[in-house]
This record gives C-alpha cells, structure tokens and sequence, in this order.
C-alpha cells in the first residue's frame, strides 16, 4: 500500500482485555495488516505489562499518553446521564479520540472503539480506492 495509515483507539484499565480481543480479530480476519495501532491512554492508567501483552497480539501497537491538559476544562456532564463519576469519564474519552488528528506521518486514520469484533477481512477500508473516495467526499464540502 502506498499510502501511510493508521488504526487508532482510546483505552483505559477497564477496556484493555476489550483491546486485546478486538486486536486478535483483527489481525485474524486481516493477516496482511501492517498499519500502526495507535492507541491513546491516560498516564498511570496502563502499565508495562498491558504494552506487553498487546504486542503479543499485535507488533505494532504505538502508544500515546494523553495530554490531559488540553481536556481538563471540558464540560463532561451529560444531561442523558446519571453524571456519575463513569459517566464523566466515558465523556472524556470520547473527547480523547481528536488526538488522532494531531497525528503526524500518516494520510489517514481510521478510528476503532474496543468494544467490535472484526468478522471478516477490511482490506477495502484500508485500500488506497476507499481513501480516494474519501477525500473526494471532503474536497466536494
């Protein structure tokens, strides 16, 4: 494939078996998939051996820590919600998925959240065609 790539998703402590199994159904359904994982995290929250259980499944996961910094003055109530102390959470990891657009060295990413499974191969998602189309889509806004 021509085009750079990466796959991106937000995981915390709670999630990171979520991770683990999504990864697996991945590169089971994809065995071609070279593409970067980058996977976007809370300091303190994963330790080294979430980083090395998943590169057991996967080789080329990348880490990125989270500037807290940049969310720390976001509204994270939901009037939908219990405004829990969860809730509040979820809301802010939801938010945490931008980082992907501050990526550099890729064309495009392609956003996961943990809790799919893959069923079948996605080659056609990450073909040089589908991008083209994509970005047709965006110059005709």
């Amino acid at each position: 494939m021509s085009k750079r790539f990466a796959v991106c998703s937000v995981v915390n402590r709670k999630y990171i078996e979520y991770l683990k199994v999504f990864a697996y159904s991945l590169i089971k359904h994809n065995p071609s998939f070279r593409a970067d994982y980058v996977v976007f995290y809370e300091d303190g929250d994963l330790d080294e051996s979430d980083f090395e259980d998943l590169r057991k499944i996967y080789s080329g996961f990348v880490f990125r820590e989270v500037p807290q910094k940049k969310y720390e003055s976001l509204n994270t109530s939901d009037p939908r919600l219990e405004n829990t102390e969860h809730s509040k959470k979820i809301m802010k990891w939801t938010y945490y998925r931008l980082e992907m657009f501050n990526l550099e060295g890729y064309e495009f990413a392609v956003w996961f959240d943990t809790d799919m499974l893959v069923m079948r191969n996605l080659d056609e998602l990450f073909s040089d065609n589908l991008s083209d189309h994509l970005e047709n889509c965006v110059a005709g806004v």
